[in-house]
């Protein structure tokens, strides 16, 4: 349907020339000209519906969707945008590339702002969430558990280095940011990392179970601290609000203590939901153990 530039050249007719590059710029116009609805993702925004066949998956997508008539286009971040006069064109480094005129484009919570100041919030967007696909993350501690549950509550004194907390009646006034809490809410657990907390006037309560696996944190990759709890005889628990992916969780433990090492076999673990880990020590028939864990290692790598 199209000529070649050798063939429009050997047109002698100045109508048929000017026909045909009618024809030409109509064409092009109709191809910029098209609409677009464009939506700005940050990894945790984005599901696999929001560009259904595409062959993206839910959080490991951020960039650009761009919806028209024939259909949903992703620009992956990071992308470049280039304008010249009233065109603009968007290509990302896998070669997908969009070009369309300015006034075509209708930017989804755009809230007042320009194209270039909405692309730049959503390439910021993007980095600020930086693909947690490519990052596995990392908990790491070294677990010393001795003796039976035993409940205790304090309003004063040191703090135990490594010992998990939890508020159950606080003043305001004190202070325990300082020492490991990310908050002063009531109920809120939270692992010490200093003995003296930056201001306690004696009047919050802290209750602890100093039966409870301490744990020396080596690392952690969460943004926020897990803790532990005991649950029964030889039965502890790590929390951490939506820490621990089902199916994306793996826990590996170190030695345990060598005075027990002759009757327990190992440590063992579960993890039926995002939020929480149980740890088991037990032995060849099965009897739970406590004081079996002394500066043990357990790691725990959640992946993409």
């Amino acid at each position: 349907m199209f000529l070649s530039l050798q063939k429009f050249l050997t047109i002698k007719s100045f109508k048929m020339k000017h026909l045909f590059l009618i024809l030409m710029l109509a064409c092009g116009i109709s191809l910029s000209a098209q609409t677009y609805t464009v939506t700005c993702h940050s990894y945790p925004t984005f599901t696999a519906s929001d560009c259904v066949g595409c062959g993206l998956k839910t959080g490991l997508f951020a960039g650009l969707i761009f919806e028209g008539v024939s259909g949903k286009t992703a620009i992956h971040y990071p992308f470049t945008m280039k304008q010249v006069g009233g065109q603009v064109t968007f290509t990302d480094g896998l070669g997908n590339k969009i070009t369309a005129a300015t006034s075509r484009l209708v930017l989804r919570n755009k809230n007042g702002r320009t194209l270039d100041a909405y692309m730049k919030d959503c390439l910021c967007s993007a980095a600020d969430t930086q693909d947690p696909a490519g990052t596995a993350k990392v908990f790491e501690g070294l677990l010393t558990q001795t003796g039976a549950t035993d409940l205790d509550t304090i309003t004063t004194g040191p703090l135990t280095i490594g010992r998990t907390y939890k508020i159950v009646a606080y003043e305001t006034g004190d202070d325990f940011s300082n020492v490991g809490a990310s908050d002063t809410t009531n109920n809120l657990y939270f692992i010490a990392t200093g003995t003296t907390p930056a201001e306690w006037g004696g009047t919050t309560s802290l209750s602890f179970n100093v039966g409870a696996p301490n744990a020396k944190v080596l690392e952690n990759d969460f943004g926020k601290l897990p803790y532990f709890t005991f649950s029964a005889t030889g039965t502890y628990i790590l929390t951490c609000t939506d820490c621990f992916t089902v199916g994306k969780t793996a826990v590996d433990f170190g030695a345990l203590n060598s005075t027990t090492s002759g009757v327990v076999s190992g440590v063992t673990w579960t993890a039926s939901n995002n939020d929480a880990i149980t740890i088991k020590v037990a032995g060849v028939d099965g009897t739970a153990y406590n004081s079996s864990l002394l500066f043990t290692k357990m790691k725990v790598t959640v992946y993409p």
